[in-house]
């Protein structure tokens, strides 16, 4: 995904897998900031049963 007003450049990858839950991964960085320092994004969800 790129937004072209704030010139931000994103990426995104979720994963589901068959047990215990999904994960998902996310890198943005601003092309407009002298850094270009990314941001990474790291989620996890787990289901248990009761």
């Amino acid at each position: 995904m790129y937004q072209t007003s704030s010139k931000n450049l994103g990426l995104s990858g979720q994963r589901n897998p068959k047990l215990n839950g999904n994960f998902k991964v996310s890198a943005s960085i601003n092309l407009a900031e002298e850094s270009k320092m990314p941001k990474l994004t790291a989620e996890s969800t787990w289901h248990f049963e009761m």
